[in-house]
């Protein structure tokens, strides 16, 4: 008896863990005045990154330690679906390392070259959207003690950031 309800237990808790009733990741971006190039942390959830990347043809050994082909992928999928412009000009990052922690979630950080900010620009935030239909993400982007929050969804996958620049 107590080796069925073992088994049983066992099964429940797979079948749980690896679903889950909602996709959300959420990114954050500062603008760094002394250097001028933006800084970017994506947080998304582990094996939810590994499944996306998958579905595009990639793959993922092991997200903790990525060789450079898995870099390149990561980076080129973030800059296919994190897409900042301004002035029909796109601002493209580089990766710059990963964190995963223990609770199943990566932080990816990247970071863009040398960008004049302007007051208006558009961000196209649909990470892990053409693979999960209820991705949300969210992006805090922080400038001059500023903190400016938008949502992304299926519907509204592209938003319009305005600035105030703090005069000198």
């Amino acid at each position: 008896m107590k080796t069925l309800l073992l088994i049983f237990m066992v099964v429940l808790s797979t079948s749980s863990a690896s679903a889950h009733d909602f996709y959300f990741s959420f990114a954050e971006m500062e603008y760094n005045d002394f250097t001028q190039k933006l800084e970017l942390t994506i947080v998304v959830t582990t094996h939810d990154f590994e499944r996306c990347l998958e579905s595009q043809g990639g793959s993922i050994d092991n997200i903790a330690s990525l060789s450079e082909t898995e870099i390149d992928e990561i980076e080129t999928y973030i800059n296919k679906h994190f897409v900042l412009s301004s002035s029909d000009s796109k601002v493209d990052f580089k990766f710059m390392g990963n964190q995963v922690s223990l609770e199943g979630t990566t932080n990816l950080y990247f970071e863009s070259k040398e960008v004049e900010l302007e007051k208006n620009f558009d961000v196209t935030f649909d990470a892990l959207m053409e693979t999960f239909e209820d991705q949300q993400n969210k992006l805090t982007f922080y400038y001059q003690g500023r903190t400016i929050t938008s949502a992304f969804t299926p519907i509204e996958q592209t938003q319009t950031i305005q600035i105030e620049k703090n005069e000198e």
